[in-house]
């Protein structure tokens, strides 16, 4: 009864609100309203969704083909001629599937320069295949096989330089509504070398291999990073030596090597003793790879130095040279024991030895976390900041016997400025690019006093994009132009090429040395030594640094005296200058000189961790602290922003009469690298409440120059303490008084009694 009772006054409740919602309606619309339901078309003047702007399509990255014969060189006598296409859409749509047409230009080409015209009208069918739909932000790779009966090439064509378009055309695309065409890729160009039947000529060929650190390395590399790079660089020195090369080698590999001392990952240090003991053509990059182009953009009267090492040199290993047990730098165990354990004779997994020395870092460095350089590597363990009476010296650590003083300015960038800083700085042969001057004859010559190697700038291009290898494809593009462009020489259309591997691309590549061993496969290509090539003639042609980046690194410039000051409040003051040297020389490198570097992001990170830096030693100052009492201990947080241990001394100033501090001097305290210390101030209140602050400076250890000024504020709640006392004292006073009246009253009670039992015993009162 009671479920029907609710149903019906559920039911009447509805008819009464559906009434109501009714009489609304018509009160609405009589009134101007319209009630529209939500899917019903707003009125003109109601606001009106905001529509996305549309990219334009013209700004969306284009697809690329880009096409290389599998192999560089095609013999008359092969069976069959492969060919690899790869088709990149880096734009937000599918492209369409479609045909994708080979073709051969009809003439061979006569110069290098022909590589870079346009494709010529003239062209040989190679072949035509269908390939389906490029996924959006994608790429598909295709092998086309063409039997040597269907070649356009036999053995009665000439030999030489054949250039190769892989064109694609997608089909219409009926699923857009425009009905129009999907986005066509521009036609990607290559060249296949073509050698006929009793060609034997051959071409000569020479390298200048850069021995460089990857982008990744800090100021000075770290030990799993030097164990890393040395594998690296190990089997790229078999190539050098196998090939007569002239070896570059940044000092900042062999300073890193040697700073470490017993510590050096054996890799690294069997890679340093081949390198010391070599007969190749050595010379000694900048520290850093720094370019001297760029120095002398800023108008540097002399080239940069680094600073001193011994910073990195506190965390090696050296053995004595009377007993041989080894001298450190103070490494302890978490027992705080010396370290005095002999280095391993076996020979470590480069694998293993990366592993183990990845907790290496004391600050990491990350052109991606932020901020720091690595300052050392520590291995996780408490490192004195004491250099081992035993270490390498300064000299000792960059020490290198060039075979001539030799300096390689970033590519195209080399102008009068530059070779006059880099005579005046004692070198006497520079490197340039051939785009950097009008070259006659051989690829050596003088250049404004000095001896000078020029480099084939397309073939350093091309081994470049080999190295890289951001794909298979790009790979054999690049081999397949410079082994065209030693094709030119065998028949004079050139002269003989020095190729200087590009030291950006063979810093982060896996395996530079494989493009070099596939280069140098090819039956007809020979290599020799820089010295032996013929010599010729060249003259400058001006090249410029970037003025973006040069601004940049003259704002980097400009604020290292401002960093390198503060070290005079650390425990060893050299460290900071040979650290932020040692980081700024990078920086300079010549892989930032190409507009697409990078080199705005690498240059905004070197600013922030700058900005850290010039922090130095300050008091973090915090805006809640009280003083409760008359008197009270101000815990003062010092932080130290340096990656070094630093050693302040400072002062403490009220800032008014509301406050006083009895001991005004902040004796000789040591704070941790990049870490923090308190320090505790006696402060008297002269007053029950109020505002004050501490006016606080610190200076170095003996209190010659102060380098940080600030204050503390200090909320005075005097009174709190003495409010505090009476609320105890009075509490103190209620629960003695309440106990002398519980005793009062218990014995009160206690007579009571005993007079009761007396007189029932008739005992007479007393």
């Amino acid at each position: 009864m009671r479920r029907s009772l609710l149903s019906r006054g559920t039911t009447v409740r509805d008819r009464v609100r559906a009434a109501a919602a009714g009489a609304l309606a018509v009160v609405l619309l009589a009134s101007g309203w319209s009630v529209l339901p939500a899917s019903a078309a707003a009125p003109d003047d109601a606001e009106q969704p905001v529509e996305t702007e549309q990219a334009d399509p013209d700004l969306a990255p284009d697809p690329e083909v880009i096409v290389a014969p599998a192999e560089p060189v095609f013999a008359a006598a092969d069976t069959d001629f492969a060919f690899t296409v790869l088709i990149r859409n880096p734009g937000t749509e599918p492209l369409a599937a479609g045909q994708l047409d080979l073709e051969l230009a009809e003439e061979r080409a006569s110069a290098p320069a022909d590589l870079e015209e346009d494709f010529p009208e003239e062209t040989l069918q190679v072949a035509s295949a269908e390939v389906g739909a490029t996924e959006a932000e994608g790429e598909q790779s295709i092998t086309v096989s063409v039997p040597r009966s269907d070649f356009p090439l036999d053995v009665e064509t000439d030999a030489g330089v054949y250039r190769i378009q892989a064109s694609l055309t997608p089909a219409p695309d009926d699923s857009r509504e425009d009905r129009t065409t999907a986005p066509t890729p521009a036609p990607g160009l290559s060249s296949i070398v073509w050698r006929g039947p009793g060609s034997s000529k051959q071409a000569t060929v020479s390298f200048i291999i850069p021995l460089v650190l990857t982008s990744e390395t800090g100021a000075m590399p770290t030990r799993a990073q030097l164990s890393n790079t040395a594998a690296r660089l190990s089997e790229l020195l078999d190539v050098a030596e196998a090939h007569h090369a002239t070896l570059a080698i940044d000092p900042r590999l062999t300073a890193g090597i040697r700073a470490y001392g017993d510590r050096a990952p054996e890799v690294a240090a069997e890679l340093l003793r081949r390198l010391e003991t070599t007969s190749l053509d050595t010379f000694s990059l900048q520290f850093g790879d720094a370019d001297p182009a760029a120095q002398a953009a800023l108008g540097l009267d002399e080239l940069l130095e680094p600073g001193d090492l011994s910073y990195v040199t506190r965390h090696g290993t050296f053995a004595e040279a009377g007993d041989g047990t080894p001298s450190t730098g103070g490494a302890e165990d978490a027992a705080g024991n010396a370290d005095t354990t002999e280095p391993s004779t076996e020979t470590p997994d480069p694998s293993e030895e990366s592993k183990a020395a990845a907790e290496s870092d004391s600050a990491a460095e990350s052109e991606d976390s932020g901020t720091a350089d690595s300052a050392g590597d520590a291995d996780g363990a408490d490192v004195s900041e004491d250099v081992p009476h035993n270490a390498p010296s300064q000299e000792e650590l960059l020490a290198w016997d060039d075979t001539v003083s030799t300096a390689w300015p970033a590519p195209g960038e080399v102008d009068e400025r530059t070779l006059d800083l880099v005579t005046s700085s004692g070198m006497e042969r520079v490197v340039v690019n051939s785009a950097n001057v009008v070259q006659s004859g051989g690829p050596r010559s003088r250049l404004a006093g000095l001896d000078a190697v020029v480099t084939d700038a397309r073939a350093d291009a091309a081994l470049a994009r080999g190295i890289r290898e951001e794909s298979a494809a790009d790979r054999a593009a690049g081999l397949a132009t410079a082994a065209s462009l030693l094709a030119f020489t065998t028949n004079g259309d050139a002269a003989n090429i020095v190729i200087g591997l590009d030291r950006a691309a063979v810093g982060d590549a896996d395996d530079a040395a494989a493009v070099i061993e596939d280069l140098m496969g090819i039956s007809w290509v020979t290599s020799a030594a820089v010295e032996d090539q013929p010599a010729g003639t060249s003259t400058l042609s001006a090249g410029t640094t970037l003025e973006p980046r040069a601004e940049l690194l003259q704002a980097a410039l400009g604020r290292e005296p401002e960093i390198t000051r503060l070290g005079d409040l650390l425990v060893h003051p050299d460290y900071l200058a040979g650290y932020q040297r040692a980081r700024l020389l990078p920086l300079f490198a010549t892989r930032y000189a190409p507009a697409d570097s990078g080199f705005d992001q690498v240059a905004e990170r070197f600013q922030a961790r700058d900005r850290e830096l010039l922090q130095g030693v300050h008091v973090i100052s915090s805006e809640h602290t009280q003083l409760l009492g008359a008197s009270s201990r101000v815990p003062l947080q010092i932080h130290n922003s340096l990656p070094f241990d630093a050693e302040v001394s400072g002062t403490v100033t009220p800032a008014s009469a509301a406050v006083s501090a009895p001991e005004r001097e902040i004796e000789p305290t040591l704070v941790p690298a990049e870490g923090n210390q308190t320090v505790l101030v006696p402060v008297r209140a002269r007053v029950s409440s109020g505002e004050s602050a501490l006016m606080i400076e610190l200076a170095d250890r003996a209190g010659t120059e102060v380098f940080y000024s600030g204050g503390q504020p200090l909320s005075i709640r005097a009174a709190v303490e003495r409010i505090a006392l009476i609320t105890v004292g009075t509490l103190a006073a209620l629960l003695l008084g309440f106990g002398i009246w519980r005793s009062v009253r218990r014995h009160g009670r206690g007579h009571a009694t005993d007079d009761e039992a007396a007189q029932g015993e008739g005992i007479p009162r007393t």
